[in-house]
């Protein structure tokens, strides 16, 4: 090989690898980008994505009287029950539930354990904020429905009570001492509404640093307190009615 040719060699090498210098730089940068948290949505856009057929503050006056914007709250006909902080917890907690027997409601609009099947549910799913949503909005729905009012406000009104107790009366009347009726709590609750409301439950962060551990303090939460003053109320599917009857598993709503 002469010098020329060789000289020629040496400056494609040199070439070559400075080239590859310059791109590495930018591959490292991008390697290097932390990755991100999800952005968390406010309720009325998570309503809106997954309960459009129902107004937005209408769904979230019922959810924040249901639930106090809580995706793990359960809700235990005569009977409380401390409210789980995770998915996992709750989920147990349920299936505890289940085995004793006992009737109860789950999740942010608090969906009631009869309903799952006619709904695709299960203890692992009914706890997912955009599905728990959607089911609350298609009971809510279907109750306007059958409301047979020309007024729409009429209409929602009778639904809500359906929504409470599986009819168009008993959220009308002042069923515990020292509150109003079902649909005016929720009237109430409208009050109440913002458009930056957002779940109880954050979605996780992956950049917050671990904090250390806390001695866990159990309380009775607002959740649990309504639960306790409703355990008399007919409100739940397949309970007693005031007349004192045992709705049928398939009566969803108690008329028959």
């Amino acid at each position: 090989m002469n010098m020329k040719a060789f000289k020629a060699m040496l400056v494609a090498v040199f070439g070559l690898l400075t080239g590859l210098c310059l791109l590495r730089p930018a591959l490292a940068v991008q390697e290097a980008l932390p990755v991100q948290d999800a952005p968390e949505l406010t309720f009325n856009q998570l309503a809106a994505k997954c309960a459009p057929t129902v107004h937005a503050s209408t769904m979230q006056a019922l959810v924040r009287r249901e639930s106090g914007f809580n995706p793990y709250a359960i809700g235990v006909v005569d009977g409380v029950v401390s409210q789980p902080k995770t998915l996992e917890d709750a989920i147990a907690t349920v299936k505890a539930l289940h085995k004793a027997g006992k009737n109860f409601s789950m999740g942010l609009a608090q969906i009631n354990k009869y309903n799952l099947p006619k709904f695709g549910l299960t203890y692992e799913t009914v706890f997912e904020p955009c599905q728990n949503l959607q089911t609350g909005a298609q009971i809510l729905e279907d109750c306007f429905n059958r409301a047979g009012s020309v007024d729409s406000q009429v209409a929602l009104q009778k639904a809500l009570s359906c929504y409470y107790s599986g009819n168009f009366r008993t959220g009308f009347r002042q069923d515990f001492k020292g509150q109003p009726p079902y649909v005016k709590r929720i009237q109430l609750a409208a009050s109440q509404n913002s458009e930056e409301q957002k779940l109880r439950i954050p979605a996780i962060s992956v950049t917050t640093p671990l904090q250390g551990p806390v001695k866990a303090m159990v309380k009775k939460t607002p959740t649990a307190a309504k639960i306790k003053r409703q355990a008399e109320s007919d409100r739940a599917v397949a309970t007693q009615a005031p007349e004192k009857r045992e709705a049928a598993g398939w009566d969803a709503f108690g008329d028959w």
